[in-house]
């Protein structure tokens, strides 16, 4: 008679997960420090996604501004050499294809979103002890604005990235940046500041910033 003979056993399968991560790398004002910022300044950030291995289809980012700040140029995507994208001409092609749009009318809503289209992303890379990412790098500014909302000192300002695809998404947001404006006073003194016709009295004006 045949025999029947029958096994089993488990495995552990482990992988990288998608993660997301956005930091600011620096500003261009000499006179502001920290994340303080002025009118006019230039905020350069940072966005790293960690790619798990494997194929991720539909792959999206998007990045919404808050009013007040608007992008000024995506200077750089870069991605790890175990990675590869469906969309033709690679990441270079993804940068140039790079689209800016408003949110919302008035001069403060003027390029607060970033979208880029990764396609269908692939990691073939099968080591875990590495991980693949992409690396974003914009250069941001902060706009001199009045009405709502007004970009006045002690006012802060955030921008949160979301990464998605399909039945999922990843978020995070950079610190926040603090608005500085020039503290500008103006007296005038007179020397001496009494006299009879003939006089000379000398006045004296001081700005200070």
């Amino acid at each position: 008679a045949a025999n029947t003979y029958k096994a089993a056993a488990t495995a552990t399968l482990t992988t990288t997960t998608t993660s997301l991560a956005k930091i600011i790398v620096g500003t261009d004002r000499a006179h502001t420090s920290g994340n303080t910022v002025a009118i006019g300044e230039l905020i350069t950030y940072t966005v790293l996604i960690t790619v798990p291995e494997g194929v991720t289809p539909s792959a999206l980012f998007t990045d919404t501004l808050d009013a007040g700040l608007a992008f000024v140029s995506l200077d750089a995507v870069s991605a790890s050499a175990a990675l590869t994208t469906s969309v033709p001409g690679g990441f270079a092609a993804i940068q140039a294809a790079a689209v800016v749009t408003n949110n919302g009318a008035g001069a403060a809503n003027q390029g607060r979103d970033l979208r880029l289209n990764f396609g269908t992303l692939t990691n073939s890379d099968t080591d875990n002890a590495v991980a693949e990412t992409l690396q974003l790098t914009y250069t941001v500014g902060v706009l001199n604005t009045t009405g709502s909302p007004n970009n006045v000192a002690g006012q802060q300002r955030n921008n949160a990235v979301t990464y998605t695809w399909p039945g999922n998404s990843r978020t995070a947001s950079a610190p926040n940046v603090t608005l500085a404006e020039p503290a500008f006073t103006l007296s005038k003194t007179a020397a001496p500041t009494s006299g009879q016709a003939g006089d000379v009295i000398t006045f004296t004006v001081t700005a200070t910033n």
